[in-house]
């Protein structure tokens, strides 16, 4: 119920509560240590709510997991096959974070967080805002945009804040909440990381960074979610 709006009239579809049931089911059983490597495939319409149907069950798993275990590591691994796709979700992903806010404060003491590996995430504060390949000014952060009701600003870089900020009201999204450099994921790894088939195909070789997905000894994401599957060979 966190989840969903209380004001909202929102009702599951017959194939959101479906795969709810199943992804929670095998969550459940990851939990346990009983679990076998499975997989649910959603296949609705454009605009039908596909990605409700992994994120809603996916958090309740992610709470309940860092209510018994805490430790630093990516537990939700998303896939996106275009960096366009991983904007768009990106930002739905963290407003559903938010609403689990209260419960996680009072639980672990800290919010869930959440990253995006892709091309246009710098390495370190100090590349924050600027254009990785000529180093100018590039103040937009384009993976979020201002939740205050009714205000039009950009979302933007304060490097020297260490957060992102909105041009026209005081909005502001601090390292709590977003892993917003690639330093800041590695040293600290979000709990949810969104990144691309590209960039995983490189990184994945990467010794810095690598553990985000699971390579090495320490235990990999429980969940993970492959946007627009059909596109894959």
């Amino acid at each position: 119920d966190l989840l969903l709006d209380p004001d909202s009239n929102l009702r599951l579809a017959g194939f959101q509560a479906r795969a709810t049931t199943r992804i929670l089911q095998a969550c459940s059983e990851y939990h346990e240590g009983t679990s076998q490597a499975s997989g649910t495939i959603v296949c609705p319409g454009t605009g039908s709510g596909k990605t409700l149907s992994f994120y809603l069950p996916g958090l309740a798993s992610l709470a309940a997991d860092l209510l018994t275990d805490s430790t630093r590591r990516v537990r939700i691994l998303a896939i996106y096959p275009r960096n366009e796709l991983l904007k768009d979700q990106f930002m739905e992903a963290w407003g559903q974070c938010r609403k689990l806010d209260g419960l996680m404060a009072l639980g672990i003491g800290r919010k869930i967080r959440i990253g995006a590996l892709y091309g246009d995430t710098p390495y370190t504060w100090d590349m924050a805002g600027k254009d990785y390949k000529t180093r100018k000014e590039k103040p937009e952060f384009d993976l979020l945009r201002c939740s205050t009701s009714s205000c039009s600003g950009q979302m933007e870089w304060h490097a020297n804040l260490k957060q992102v900020k909105c041009s026209r009201c005081d909005h502001r999204v601090a390292d709590d909440e977003v892993a917003l450099t690639r330093s800041c994921q590695t040293d600290v790894p979000p709990d949810i990381l969104f990144t691309t088939t590209e960039m995983l195909n490189r990184r994945l070789g990467d010794f810095s960074c690598n553990h985000l997905f699971g390579i090495g000894p320490q235990t990999g994401p429980m969940l993970v979610l492959l946007d627009e599957v059909h596109t894959y060979g």
